[in-house]
């Protein structure tokens, strides 16, 4: 089996290619060469700017392939690009549970409203805001191209070794520090997220077998409450911390924000996004780890520092302090 892989050099490219290299998979990375250039160097690169049609142009005349491996599309232009340059058996879009509409619910499905991409400006506006729309953008126009041989992947928030962002591992990070931590809401509020490794590993399945569709990728596989995650890092870690939970309310009318101050929780009214079901593609083989194993691996990556501390996400201690002296 041959696969193209887009990017290849961040996160869960960088794990994708690695699955393939265990499995002894041929396996070549289109990018920029920008990122982690030296990753991988026996590896075949084709060096390119997928928005540039004539590096695509050459890239394309270089092979066929059983499968392209897209993880880094955001605009639906620059996709459009790479799904009309390459001749493939399949193309795999990996998309998002943020494309889904309205998450003040209690679960998502495949068939769950998307946003509107009706909004042709925001399509081109590189935001948060936007970055739904501009999926599901992106996944209309692998279906229209690739129609029947293409799967879109879309999994919840990908965590585990060599995370680049700091939202899981700022709990991991927080509890490891150990004292009196902060926990948002209650502890029996559902959480979701996905290993990266798990998602690779699946990912290559879907390539091998051919797997069509449209698949949430979510775990772990069983319901992950809050109490549970929190209970379990201090058990990994070894190192008991004074769990303090605050009101959802409390925090709201802190001007806390959700997901960037306190990584990971949403309010009530944004619950469904820690609901998504991911039957579906359990169903065709997608496996979730002990969430032990992802908690160990971000601990390592951390210690390590191939994860390094990001100030878009988490408290500060002496803000955190500040807060538990007022709300707690």
């Amino acid at each position: 089996m041959k696969i193209l892989v887009i990017g290849g050099t961040q996160f869960l490219g960088r794990h994708i290619v690695a699955e393939c290299l265990e499995q002894g998979i041929n396996v070549t990375l289109l990018n920029r060469g920008l990122s982690s250039p030296d990753l991988f160097p026996k590896l075949p690169r084709l060096i390119g700017d997928r928005n540039d049609t004539e590096h695509l142009h050459k890239a394309s005349l270089s092979d066929n392939w059983d499968a392209v491996i897209d993880c880094c599309g955001y605009f639906p232009g620059s996709v459009e690009k790479s799904a009309c340059a390459f001749q493939a058996s399949h193309y795999i879009f990996i998309s998002s549970v943020s494309v889904y509409d309205d998450f003040n619910c209690e679960a998502i499905t495949e068939t769950s409203p998307t946003c509107s991409t009706s909004d042709a400006a925001s399509l081109n506006h590189n935001t948060a805001e936007t970055y739904g729309m501009r999926k599901k953008a992106c996944e209309d126009v692998v279906q229209k191209i690739f129609q029947k041989q293409a799967t879109v992947i879309r999994p919840g928030l990908i965590v585990g070794p060599n995370d680049p962002t700091w939202r899981f591992p700022y709990w991991v990070d927080r509890i490891g520090k150990g004292g009196k931590v902060l926990a948002p809401g209650h502890p029996k509020d559902q959480v979701q997220f996905i290993d990266v490794r798990d998602l690779a590993k699946w990912i290559l399945e879907v390539a091998s077998r051919q797997i069509l569709g449209t698949y949430n990728a979510v775990g772990p596989y069983e319901p992950l409450t809050w109490g549970q995650l929190l209970d379990g890092i201090q058990h990994t870690l070894d190192n008991p911390c004074k769990i303090t939970w605050v009101e959802e309310s409390a925090l709201l009318a802190k001007s806390i924000t959700p997901w960037t101050d306190l990584p990971l929780w949403v309010p009530q009214t944004s619950r469904g996004i820690h609901r998504v079901d991911g039957s579906k593609a359990r169903q065709r083989g997608l496996t979730s780890r002990a969430i032990t194993d992802t908690i160990q691996a971000t601990w390592q990556s951390i210690r390590s520092q191939d994860i390094l501390k990001s100030e878009d996400f988490g408290l500060t201690l002496e803000k955190e302090k500040s807060l538990l002296s007022t709300l707690a």
